[in-house]
Parts: structure tokens; sequence; C-alpha cells
């Protein structure tokens, strides 16, 4: 190990180093990126929550430089030294697999990022032209200019074509730009969530542009606000209006090298996902992302509203959604809830240790409305089979901040200082702040279904402020 005690298990007295996890479906191989001299050790489960390292771990990954990992399938724990970004693919020659790019501070935009791919590389400027893009592959130790375009103007894209697969850094001179590494080797398959141009992944103004696919693509506009109108123009002249958070907006008949922009009137969740198109039984989705949330709009996150992907031929229900949690502190609690139709219905509280993995649902009904709610950041994986996917991760610096609980202290202007599930962080006009209880003080908090502002049991909105 990297360190000389558990990296997820709880000491505030020793120094916290960066980490990561990923859940792989199937067999594959990890590959590792650091801006600095690192070591990275790796665990995996053997399927009954007993974690061993890997052979050779820790891996020492030079500066600026990639390591390639043969990976089982499970949960990985991954611990370094410096900060990382980590890349989870399935073992295939052929195949469909999206995923995007991460930033050297793990966003989705920025004007160095990497990727990975084994054949296209698409790179799509936002509102700013970013000027000359150049691509560089990595092999031997060292990095490799593949190809250059320029991007002169705002809202443009282009298109890389690769040999090999590995991991690829995009460089833009003058603004950010974000990247999507695919494989197109048979009908599509493939589902990745997009970033919008702030460079998370819930935002108002999101670009999108396919590579060349073969069968049909849809671009998904998720809103997490009531009355939501969203515009898409480019490949498509569309505009729609989303009543509730959680409804989704389709566009259909997605066209290769053709750009889409999409901006809504409040933050949207944004997603693409394809199928052959050919209406047999091959009609299915395969790939895998880890599903961002929406206090921080990244993947690491407390509050997540989602829909699971759908597909038009349901002959392999193997195929479908398999949702997991990946958990980073102790004393993690996590409710899961799903939409009825007419509310959100409680499927489960748990009580998650650091390091967890916890399955939510095993091949659940395509198009299922998830919110899922968790006093400390966690991870949600939406994955769907053993082979054809990749995702990818970006270390955190694990704070080790014990959750708050009711009539204890908290500091309102710290992100990581978490009050429990059902409390709140308030002021007292002193000064000095602590957790309270949120059902009852008059708003309406993401994991609350109404809040009167009456005591509980006193108005109309039933304890706890959950209909169910």
């Amino acid at each position: 190990m990297v360190n000389d005690a558990d990296p997820f298990a709880f000491d505030p007295l020793r120094s916290v180093y960066p980490s990561e996890q990923v859940f792989s479906p199937g067999t594959g191989y990890l590959f590792v990126y650091s801006m600095e001299p690192n070591q990275v050790s790796v665990e995996l489960d053997d399927g009954n929550g007993v974690y061993s390292e890997l052979d050779g771990s820790p891996f020492d990954v030079p500066r600026d430089g990639v390591v390639t990992i043969p990976a089982g399938a499970g949960h990985h724990r991954l611990t370094g030294t410096q900060d990382f970004v980590v890349f989870n693919a399935a073992e295939n020659t052929c195949c469909d697999q999206m995923t995007s790019s991460v930033s050297m501070v793990g966003y989705q935009r920025g004007t160095e990022l990497v990727v990975w791919s084994k054949q296209y590389v698409v790179a799509i400027a936002g509102s700013e032209a970013p000027g000359p893009v150049t691509l560089y592959a990595y092999a031997d130790g060292s990095w490799t200019e593949v190809g250059q375009a320029t991007l002169s103007d705002p809202l443009s894209a282009t298109r890389f074509g690769v040999s090999v697969e590995g991991l690829f850094k995009v460089v833009a001179d003058q603004a950010p730009v974000a990247a999507y590494g695919s494989l197109q080797n048979n009908p599509a398959n493939h589902f990745t969530y997009l970033a919008a141009e702030d460079g998370t992944e819930v935002g108002t103004r999101v670009q999108y542009q396919p590579p060349p696919f073969s069968g049909a693509g849809e671009l998904v506009i998720q809103a997490v606000e009531a009355g939501t109108d969203v515009i898409i123009s480019g490949g498509a002249d569309l505009s729609g209006h989303i009543a509730e958070p959680g409804e989704v907006f389709r566009v259909s008949g997605l066209a290769s090298d053709t750009l889409y922009r999409v901006e809504a009137a409040a933050p949207v969740l944004a997603w693409v996902e394809t199928t052959p198109g050919s209406g047999s039984c091959d009609g299915t989705i395969m790939d895998m992302d880890m599903v961002p949330g929406l206090e921080t709009g990244t993947d690491y996150d407390r509050w997540f509203l989602f829909s699971t992907t759908v597909s038009p031929t349901e002959c392999y229900t193997d195929r479908r959604p398999d949702i997991d949690l990946l958990v980073f502190e102790d004393d993690t609690t996590a409710r899961v809830q799903v939409w009825s139709g007419t509310r959100f219905e409680t499927v489960n509280t748990v009580e998650l240790s650091a390091g967890q993995r916890y399955r939510v649902g095993t091949d659940v009904t395509p198009g299922t409305l998830y919110r899922i709610a968790s006093d400390q950041p966690i991870h949600v994986v939406h994955s769907h089979v053993t082979s054809e996917f990749v995702g990818n991760g970006y270390s955190h610096h694990r704070l080790h901040t014990p959750t708050r609980q009711a009539g204890e202290p908290c500091d309102p202007l710290d992100t990581w200082d978490h009050c429990a599930l059902g409390l709140v962080c308030q002021e007292d006009g002193s000064g000095s702040a602590t957790c309270v209880a949120a059902c009852g003080n008059g708003v309406l908090e993401f994991w609350e279904d109404c809040d009167d502002g009456e005591a509980q049991g006193e108005g109309t909105c039933p304890e706890g402020c959950l209909l169910d």
C-alpha cells in the first residue's frame, strides 16, 4: 500500500491522500494519468466485500505520464500520492464505447484534457473560439502529436481519427473545449453524459457532435427545475417546455459529424444514448458512466435526479440499467427513491461505510426516474453489461469531515461540512450555526416533496416532508 493505514478508514490525524473509486462491469484495463510523479495503489473487490491489491500495486506513474493496468471486473479503489485521472475500459477488439474527457482539475472542459479513445476524438468549442487544437498520443513514455485543427469560431467542432487504444491529450490554445473519445466498430450501443459549458455536467448550455456511427442516436435533456424551456439548434431546430423536474426532452435521429447546441432557461442534465436502430434484438445500450449530481454538477455529489436509459427493444433484459453507489466516507446515509408516476417512493434508506459499493438495482426498468440523496458525497454508477463500456474518474481529496447531527455546530460557508440527511445548516443570528431539521422551515429542499413551513405533523405536509 501507499499508506500504512487503510485509505478508506476514518483517521482524522493522518494525511489525506487523493482517492477514487470506479466500477467495471467486466474485465478490462485501468488507464491512470498523473501530472506529477505518483504512486497509485489499486484494490479490487472479490465480489463479497473483501478487497485485495492488484499484482504490481502500487503502480509508479511518471510525471505527465500514463500507466495501463489489466483489471478484472468489479469495484476498484484507487489511492495515490498525487492527484490522478483514471479511465476504466472493457477489454474489446471491436464494439462501441464512448466517454468524455477530464481536465487536469477534474472538470469535463478545459484547455488541457485527457481522454480515452480507440478510434475517434471529437473536440468541441464553447462560446469562445479555442484556435488551434492539438491532439497528442501517449506511447513509450512520451506524448507525440498526432493531429491538429484550428477552431476559429465559437460553437464549432473537429474530429480526429486514431488507430490505437489508449489515453490522448487534447490541448486548446485560446479557450476551453470539451472532448469525447470513442470506438465505433459495430452498430451503436454507447451512452455518456455530456459536458456543460461551465465544465460540469449540469448547466444551461451544452454542445455535442456525434462521431461517425451506425445506428439510431438520441440526445436526451432532463430538467432539474420545473418549467424549463429548451432550444436545440444546429443539427436540429427544436424547442420544448419541460414541465417537471426529472422529465426529459428527446432529440432523435442524431446525424454524424453534426453539431447540436442546447440552450436551456435553467440547468439541465444531458446525455446521448444510441442503439443499432435496426429493430432487431440487438437494440440495447451497453455502455456506462457516472451520474452527475445537482449540488456540484459533478459525479462526486450528494443529490442525484436522473432517468435510466431507454432501449427500443427488450430482447436482452440482462442489458437493462444497473445502478451502484460508491461510498467515500464512513457513516454515510443514503436515501433511494423511485418515481411512481404520482410521487417519489422510498425504496431504501441505508447506512454505508467508506470504500463500500452498494447495488441499488440490477436490470432495472428502462426510463426509471431515481432521486438519491446522501449526507456525504458519493458516486452513482449507471452501467449496463459486462462488455462494451468505458468510464472515467478523477481523484478526490477526502476530507474525513464527520456528518453533523441535530444541534451540532456547522459552517454554512464550508462546501464539505455536511449536516445529516434531513438537516440543514442554519445561522442563529449570533454568528454561529447549527444543524436543524429542514422539514418545517418553508424551504423545499432537494430531498423533500413538500414543506409548508409548519412544525412537523401540524400542517398539510406529512412528517419528514416526504409524501410516502
